[in-house]
């Protein structure tokens, strides 16, 4: 099996211990773009059959950094060029869902990563592109509807990362 993704953005992900989650960012025309996967925890309470850790994935547009941490609260940005945005974007997520399954991989633990939306709009969108990667429709064990998609880290052992 192999991965493909631009290494130019591999190499700049950064992993926050405190938050646990990986980040990368990229400034482009006075814009920044901010994505991160964060890892979370099951509700023990919840019966969970399989011993996975779980990501979600953020994104956010600002133009200052001020702006960053408004935008992280629900305000839906598109950017100043959505056509370009979606581009690096996509080649962001490619990079940083290659370093979750490294991660997996050296762990030997398998991984999900779940991606929730704001409006249908992005939803339809979000699963148009991420469906042709094998991402599904699916509901977390407490009712949220999510596109999601389960590494088995045996899947991907065989494979050299940078």
């Amino acid at each position: 099996m192999k991965l493909s993704y631009d290494e130019k953005y591999y190499n700049d992900i950064y992993y926050c211990i405190q938050q646990k989650e990986f980040q990368l960012k990229r400034m482009i025309e006075n814009q920044t773009i901010y994505m991160f996967f964060s890892e979370f925890e099951l509700d023990p309470n919840i019966p969970v059959r399989n011993n996975c850790r779980y990501y979600n994935v953020a994104l956010t547009i600002y133009n200052k950094s001020k702006d960053m941490y408004t935008n992280m609260d629900n305000h839906i940005s598109t950017g100043k060029d959505p056509i370009r945005d979606f581009i690096i974007a996509r080649k962001m997520f490619d990079a940083l869902e290659a370093k979750i399954i490294e991660h997996s991989v050296a762990h030997k633990q398998d991984s999900v990563i779940t991606i929730h939306w704001e409006d249908n709009r992005r939803r339809d969108a979000y699963y148009k592109v991420l469906s042709r990667k094998g991402y599904k429709y699916s509901k977390m064990p407490w009712g949220t509807k999510v596109i999601m998609k389960k590494f088995k880290w045996k899947d991907y052992e065989d494979i050299e990362f940078e």
